[in-house]
């Protein structure tokens, strides 16, 4: 199996393609193949898209976070659009980079209001809309408020919250729970410093973090940590007094994914107690990873390396479609590399018929085509069997390229 990755289309707009019947009063109104599909996002802030259980780190838990997993697709490499929090939500809510959303940082620190939300491309089309957030940049102030009706910020415990989150957005869903809805959780858990909740705390540790050694803040302070500079000196590292190992803060920071996925599965729990979880579609998503210290940056996520900006992305679709697929490159395809410029075959040929064993799969009667009769017309990835990919020439260019398809139907 193969994830082919399309041009020009976000995963922004296969989300309001799945939903929506009539969103934005378009002149053409799209039916989504789930209408009325209550959509519900869970933003994972500072999670690293290589510290899932089920992704290959196997002495990290997340179990349920694999779950969501199995009855969906997870996306093996998906890349945020900014290795901060701001700019990578907004980038989410609109489809937009950051050059064209405009809340980049700096002076800058405010969605554009030409810029149209999920939010209110779901609510243009009679879905309540709700948002539970722990941090200001993603607040109405910052105007990361367009289209939710409710919208929490919810600040305590630094941030830490991920309990309440949790508990106010369970009680939007079920005071939804008769009529279409989107639902936006913001868990701020792994964000250092590194103080996971007290059932997961140490789970990963077992040492003493303040043997006898050099300070671990000393090192931090010094011009070997690169992420270092004079506005962050003397608080950036605080919660570090003391620590002499180097791998408390690491396996902290994995205790914390640890209680984030903790959080997940009540989300699930509660979204299947009210008979929602098999018709909601679901998006598990990072906004940014963290540097642990590689390329001497430390306990935070500066520049954009593959450890800041490599994300999860989980989808659940309705109805347990496409479910526990992974997009990347199966084991067993030597052909064609990832990264690779490559046309899909729209036509899925059956396994079974007397002619597609003969290969006559020209003559399949168990033929389906992707956007005819499996989803997938305004799709931004999708599995294709390596049968039906074949390698673009040098000559032919991108835009040829993202029109032509060896049977005349393109993907």
């Amino acid at each position: 199996m193969i994830g082919l990755k399309l041009r020009s289309v976000a995963l922004f707009s296969v989300l309001v393609m799945v939903v929506c019947s009539g969103c934005a009063e378009k002149e053409v109104a799209p039916r989504g193949p789930f209408p009325e599909a209550p959509v519900i996002v869970l933003g994972l802030d500072t999670f690293r898209g290589d510290h899932l259980h089920a992704g290959g780190m196997k002495n990290i838990r997340t179990p349920h976070l694999d779950d969501l997993a199995a009855d969906g697709v997870r996306f093996a490499r998906c890349q945020s659009t900014a290795p901060w929090t701001a700019p990578a939500f907004a980038s989410l809510l609109t489809g937009l980079t950051p050059y064209r959303h405009g809340y980049v940082g700096g002076r800058y620190l405010r969605l554009r209001e030409e810029a149209t939300t999920l939010a209110e491309y779901l609510q243009s089309d009679d879905y309540a809309t709700g948002a539970v957030v722990s941090i200001d940049w993603l607040t109405v102030d910052y105007g990361m408020g367009q289209g939710f009706e409710q919208h929490s910020f919810l600040r305590t415990n630094k941030r830490k919250n991920g309990h309440l989150i949790t508990d106010r957005g369970l009680e939007f869903a079920e005071a939804n729970v008769d009529h279409p809805f989107l639902l936006f959780m913001h868990y701020f858990d792994a964000h250092a410093p590194y103080t996971p909740p007290r059932a997961f705390d140490r789970m990963y540790y077992e040492g003493d973090p303040m043997k006898p050694g050099e300070l671990l803040v000393d090192f931090l302070k010094s011009s070997q940590n690169r992420v270092l500079n004079e506005a962050n000196r003397t608080r950036m590292y605080d919660w570090l007094d003391g620590v002499t190992d180097p791998e408390f803060p690491v396996r902290q920071y994995a205790a914390g994914i640890s209680g984030v996925d903790f959080e997940v599965g009540r989300v699930i729990a509660g979204l299947k107690a009210a008979g929602l979880y098999d018709q909601a579609l679901i998006i598990a998503v990072g906004d940014h990873g963290e540097h642990l210290g590689e390329h001497d940056l430390y306990y935070t996520h500066a520049l954009p390396w593959q450890e800041a900006v490599h994300v999860p992305l989980i989808i659940k679709w309705p109805e347990g479609r496409f479910a526990g697929e992974v997009v990347e490159i199966g084991r067993n395809v030597d052909d064609v590399a990832i990264g690779q410029r490559c046309s899909g075959e729209g036509h899925l040929i059956g396994k079974h018929s007397r002619q597609s064993r003969a290969g006559k799969f020209h003559l399949d009667p168990e033929t389906r085509g992707i956007g005819v009769n499996e989803p997938g017309a305004f799709a931004e990835y999708l599995a294709l069997p390596a049968f039906n990919v074949v390698p673009l020439p040098d000559e032919i260019s991108d835009d040829i390229g993202a029109i032509l398809d060896p049977l005349g139907n393109a993907v």
